[in-house]
């Protein structure tokens, strides 16, 4: 009797607390920078509403292994998924990904591993959804209609020369330095290559939450795979009564309204300007604003809370280090013998280095990859749902209700996304 009973008692998985009768895997996955702790909240929605799941988080590119770029951070979530796969006690039949930011990109590398070594024929792949993930980059091109002048030109100017300081080679993908003729985004824009296919073999939805004002990490145009942010431009209201915090039919009027007169290069420059007296003197007010508090107020903070993270910043600025990606075979010999304590392979502890971007000699502009990505991640069916969050501040941590330096998870727009996507998946399962 004994052992009939111990025979008959679900086997409880270690991660996540699932008996063995789950039988869709979903994967979480957090952004630049970030612990995995930040996904805490989605793992225990998703575990919490959804039947038969079992939630993967991964832990593979935790803090400083998230700067390694997007091949190697996606290799190591492919591992981490396979290894998950072959330990679990349930018998998994299903698989779904869900990422916020950077770690988008890395789910579509690692998914595409995974179909590619035949692991999508077992388990059939479902959902991915990405959450304010920089689909087409970082840099805010080419119509410059998110956020105010000065803040998108300073950001192009910092993303472009000096963001890979602090965020090494996954940087160096998400504004196009990583190869002058075909980077790596391009290629993942694709709709027919190994990543375009990988995408088309999910067989419920491929869906793009992005921020619609107010996220100041990944522009509206890069998330909402869209010519320009009609939200920021007023063509759009950011948020209204009538039509709630989700904009469901946005591809539907995106394709109706906005491709009928399509952003060119020859305008580029006109919708990037300010229109009237009034804007340009709203830009100067908010530009010597920006000024005040970053030398009076964000620079002797940061330079005294984080010194002992500034420490091999400046290290390997001085020595010019940039860390090995073996994935892709990117490398660089240091000049100095600090290059070797800086920079000790993908896992080191200081994969900082410059981009030098505006330097790198390019077969086609930074405009004209655009256009051809855009036009590309349109080709691959992935569904955008704009979303509004009215509250004051950062919005790109808010839409997945990402807790904010100690503090607990506390944002309610947040709160509402998760209810909306588990929504969608209970539409589907």
């Amino acid at each position: 009797m004994a052992k009939d009973a111990t025979a008959t008692t679900p086997t409880a998985n270690p991660v996540t607390h699932v008996t063995s009768s789950a039988l869709h895997l979903i994967v979480t996955c957090h952004g630049l920078w970030q612990p995995a702790h930040h996904m805490n909240f989605w793992t225990t929605t998703f575990e919490a509403q959804l039947p038969h799941v079992i939630v993967l988080n991964s832990v593979a590119n935790q803090m400083q292994r998230s700067t390694c770029g997007i091949k190697t951070a996606g290799q190591r979530m492919a591992t981490e998924i396979l290894d998950f796969l072959k330990h679990s006690p349930a018998h998994i039949q299903k698989i779904s990904f869900f990422s916020f930011s950077a770690g988008g990109l890395w789910a579509h590398h690692a998914a595409t591993l995974l179909h590619q070594q035949g692991t999508f024929n077992t388990v059939s792949p479902q959902f991915f959804i990405t959450v304010a993930s920089p689909l087409l980059g970082v840099v805010y091109q080419p119509s410059h209609t998110s956020h105010f002048w000065f803040f998108r030109h300073i950001s192009n100017c910092f993303t472009g020369n000096c963001a890979g300081c602090l965020g090494g080679r996954t940087v160096e993908d998400l504004v196009l330095g990583d190869d002058v003729a075909n980077p790596l985004l391009l290629q993942m824009s694709q709709p027919n290559n190994k990543y375009g296919q990988c995408l088309q073999a999910f067989q419920c939805e491929r869906l793009s939450y992005c921020n619609t004002v107010n996220d100041f990490s990944v522009p509206f145009e890069s998330a909402g795979l869209s010519w320009c942010n009609p939200f920021a431009t007023g063509e759009v209201a950011y948020h209204s009564a009538v039509g709630g915090r989700f904009f469901h039919d946005y591809d539907t009027y995106y394709q109706t309204k906005m491709l009928c007169h399509p952003i060119t290069q020859e305008t580029l420059g006109q919708n990037a300007s300010c229109d009237t007296w009034c804007h340009t003197i709203k830009e100067i007010v908010w530009a010597l604003l920006a000024i005040v508090v970053l030398l009076v107020l964000w620079l002797p903070i940061m330079s005294t809370v984080t010194m002992g993270f500034l420490v091999p910043v400046v290290l390997s600025l001085a020595t010019r280090c940039l860390c090995w990606d073996k994935a892709s075979n990117r490398k660089h010999v240091s000049r100095w013998c600090l290059g070797r304590v800086c920079c000790c392979g993908p896992d080191s502890l200081f994969p900082f280095h410059c981009l030098r971007r505006w330097c790198c000699r390019r077969n086609r502009s930074s405009n004209q990859l655009w256009f051809e990505m855009h036009a590309n991640r349109r080709l691959q069916n992935i569904k955008v749902i704009p979303v509004s969050i009215t509250s004051k501040g950062n919005a790109h941590g808010k839409i997945v209700n990402r807790p904010c330096c100690c503090c607990v998870q506390s944002w309610p727009e947040g709160r509402e996304v998760a209810t909306h996507v588990v929504a969608r998946m209970k539409g589907f399962l």
